[in-house]
């Protein structure tokens, strides 16, 4: 006869949290050794069990406790006080697509960013925060944001600006941050990464940098960015960031400034073994100051791009204000990065209660949801991944021409 197994002697893996959509459903967010958070679902009985595992539980019939201690222990869900192999051997790909999928379904926000600063050293032609109002919070009231975004549920963070690395408590913020168990993604130019300032990423967990690169010609790098030496410091701190192990990916932006060499560019990034990610989306001036619709690029160039499998095509969903959400540098809260109607502030309410006005999802259903006449027949429309926040930009003229353009390549090239 199996001996009992002393529920007492166990607890809950500590790279492992309990988490809850807004239906009521539980699942598991579990990290491996500094590795990003993925979800894991189990049976709910289970996942009760887990949580009343260190509490007075009664043992109602319903569940044989011995028989899931055995299987959760098996799996490295539950670690004793002398286990040092803290790592979970259970992962399922499946739950990843299942979590995104029950997220917009149950309105549970899974995302957000959080824009520090409108500040940037660099002025790059195509930015879209270009000419916003700078001012920014100091290190005590961004916690506060930070404590109902950990409120909010949401597994990943972004810290983004402008240029996150100008505001002076940039340190002690990521080190905040760290503490709450987000998978924390900085966005930066990299101009200000230093070995002392990699030193002390390296230290911590489920923490990614993402470094805009936009030419590996020096010239027209600096040009871009209308900053002189930026190309060097983008080359400067990636060779740093490498030299400490953190996990960086290179975003390249594909404009009409550097799609002749996006092919060396590509080259570029595999040959340094550097992850990388290419887009062509151009997002319209928050403040329609620049007419940023000029770097769209060509249509040969994102049929190369897809023929070589650097772009590939899925039908997307809109999910502003659905599972994720913006908030600016005064605690604004917004639906996303180009939809600045603002649904709240941080400062003013909670989190919860933001979310949860049913007034503000009737106002962004109508404004982001509801298609345009003209695209309801459209031939492309199974294509086509536009973006409706565009239309509300007068120096896009109100039309979605970028979304149609890459439309059609893609109808083209999949059938």
């Amino acid at each position: 006869m199996q001996n009992k197994v002393q529920c007492t002697q166990y607890r809950l893996n500590p790279n492992i949290r309990v988490k809850k959509l807004r239906s009521g459903q539980k699942y598991l967010l579990v990290s491996n050794n500094g590795e990003k958070y993925y979800p894991i679902f189990l049976k709910q009985d289970m996942i009760d069990y887990i949580i009343n595992l260190l509490s007075d539980y009664k043992e109602d019939g319903k569940i044989n406790k011995d028989e899931l201690t055995r299987i959760l222990y098996n799996q490295n869900i539950l670690v004793d006080s002398d286990n040092e192999n803290e790592r979970v051997k259970y992962k399922n790909i499946d739950d990843i697509f299942k979590l995104n999928k029950l997220a917009l379904a149950t309105r549970t926000p899974q995302y957000a960013k959080f824009e520090l600063t409108f500040n940037c050293n660099y002025s790059c032609k195509y930015c879209y925060v270009n000419g916003s109002n700078s001012k920014f919070l100091r290190y005590n009231e961004i916690t506060k944001i930070l404590d109902e975004l950990n409120t909010s549920g949401i597994n990943t963070l972004y810290l983004t600006g402008g240029e996150p690395f100008v505001h002076p408590d940039i340190l002690d913020i990521i080190k905040y941050c760290t503490t709450l168990d987000f998978n924390l993604s900085i966005q930066t130019n990299g101009y200000f990464i230093t070995d002392e300032i990699a030193k002390v990423l390296s230290a911590y967990r489920n923490i990614s940098i993402s470094i805009s690169f936009h030419s590996i010609d020096e010239a027209k790098f600096d040009n871009f960015t209308n900053t002189a030496g930026s190309y060097k410091k983008t080359i400067n701190a990636i060779s740093i960031l490498k030299k400490y192990n953190i996990d960086l990916i290179c975003k390249c932006c594909v404009t009409t400034e550097n799609e002749h060499e996006i092919k060396d560019i590509i080259d570029y990034f595999k040959e340094n073994n550097i992850k990388f990610e290419i887009f062509t989306q151009i997002l319209p001036n928050i403040k329609d100051e620049l007419n940023t619709k000029e770097y769209c690029v060509s249509s040969e160039t994102i049929n190369w791009l897809y023929d070589n499998k650097y772009l590939e095509f899925s039908k997307s969903t809109c999910s502003a204000f659905r599972d994720k959400f913006w908030v600016a540098p005064m605690g604004e809260v917004y639906p996303c990065e180009l939809y600045r109607y603002q649904i709240g502030n941080l400062f003013d309410n909670s989190f919860e209660k933001i979310w949860e006005n049913n007034e503000v999802m009737n106002l962004v259903n109508d404004k982001l949801y509801i298609e345009d006449e003209k695209c309801k027949e459209c031939q492309y429309k199974k294509w086509c991944n536009k973006c409706l926040a565009y239309k509300y930009y007068d120096n896009w003229s109100k039309y979605l021409e970028q979304f149609c353009r890459k439309a059609r390549v893609v109808k083209n090239m999949y059938n």
